[in-house]
């Protein structure tokens, strides 16, 4: 069965995703948060942990990811700092992948290319 609160979170994400003004760009910030499907980190430092530090500014904290003999787990990578360029000739082998982090950015208020704020 699944969580009742998860359930309610999906609900509400539902309702924005089929929201014409904004479904769209919802599902490309949702798309550029997964990452890649491959394990090219260059291009996930370049692109996708840019994009949940703009989603989710405060969470730039460590997330507890899991608890091993009473410790707890954090995870750090998923707002390390880095280049955010995403024209190196290595990273045109995912082309749709890359037109959900433009259009990300572009809902983000940040440049398409370079994800530099744009809202400044």
């Amino acid at each position: 069965m699944i969580n009742p609160k998860l359930r309610d979170a999906l609900d509400v994400i539902q309702g924005f995703l089929l929201d014409p003004a904004i479904g769209g760009e919802l599902a490309d910030v949702l798309s550029a948060l997964r990452g890649p499907d491959s394990d090219d980190m260059q291009m996930k430092i370049r692109t996708t942990n840019h994009i949940r530090r703009a989603a989710f500014p405060e969470m730039e904290k460590p997330l507890i990811t899991g608890i091993v003999d009473g410790t707890a787990l954090r995870r750090w990578d998923l707002w390390v700092e880095g280049p955010m360029n995403i024209t190196h000739p290595i990273h045109n082998q995912s082309p749709h992948f890359l037109s959900h982090i433009r259009r990300a950015r572009e809902a983000l208020g940040q440049d398409p290319e370079t994800g530099l704020d744009l809202t400044r």
